[in-house]
C-alpha cells in the first residue's frame, strides 16, 4: 500500500509541479532511468504472471495465453516500470518546493522551443542554473516576452538543496 501511495503521489507531483523544477542531480537521475526501467520490467512481468495464478479472474477479460504473456503483460509491466522510475522526480520536485526559500536568481536560457498548441505544455526552454541544465515548461511561467537563446533571465521561485522551482521568468 505504501509503495502504491509513493508511485501515485510521485506521478501526481511530477504532473503538477515537475515541469517547473530544475533538479540539481538531474544528470545522474536521468542516466539511471533506463537502468531502473530495464530492471523493473522483467520483475513486473514475473509478478503479473504469478498474480494470474493467484487471481485467475484477472485473465478473463484478456483473449488468450499468447496475447497475455507476449503483449498485454509486457506492456503493462513497461507502464508500471516507467511509473515507478518516474515517481522520484515528482517527489523531488515536491520536496524541493517545500524545503525551498523564496528567491530571485539569475539563470541562462540555453534554448527555447517555439510555442505549440494542443499539448499539455506549449513551450519549453532549457535553463542552466548553477551548472545544472534542465528542460522547463515556460508557457505559463513567462512574465512578458519570451527570452532568446543565450539570454540571462531573472527567475522567481524557490531554491533548496534539491534544486530550483521556477514560478516566474522575467527577461532582462
Amino acid at each position: 500500500m505504501v509503495s502504491l501511495v509513493f508511485v501515485l503521489g510521485g506521478l501526481y507531483f511530477e504532473w503538477a509541479m515537475g515541469g517547473g523544477f530544475l533538479f540539481f542531480g538531474n544528470t545522474a537521475l536521468r542516466a539511471a532511468m533506463p537502468w531502473m526501467v530495464g530492471v523493473l520490467v522483467p520483475v513486473f512481468v514475473v509478478v503479473l504472471c504469478r498474480l494470474e495464478r493467484v487471481v485467475p479472474q484477472m485473465a478473463d477479460p484478456l483473449p488468450g495465453v499468447f496475447f497475455r504473456t507476449v503483449i498485454a503483460y509486457p506492456l503493462l509491466a513497461l507502464l508500471c516500470a516507467v511509473a515507478v522510475a518516474a515517481a522520484p522526480w515528482g517527489w523531488l520536485a515536491y520536496l524541493g518546493w517545500m524545503a525551498g526559500t523564496p528567491s530571485r536568481v539569475e539563470a541562462r536560457v540555453l534554448s527555447i522551443e517555439p510555442l505549440r498548441n494542443y499539448v499539455p505544455c506549449g513551450q519549453h526552454a532549457r535553463l542552466e542554473f548553477r551548472g545544472t541544465v534542465a528542460r522547463i515548461c515556460v508557457e505559463e511561467r513567462l512574465a512578458a516576452k519570451a527570452p532568446g537563446a543565450g539570454d540571462t533571465v531573472a527567475v522567481y521561485g524557490r531554491v533548496s538543496r534539491l534544486g530550483l522551482y521556477v514560478r516566474e521568468i522575467h527577461a532582462k
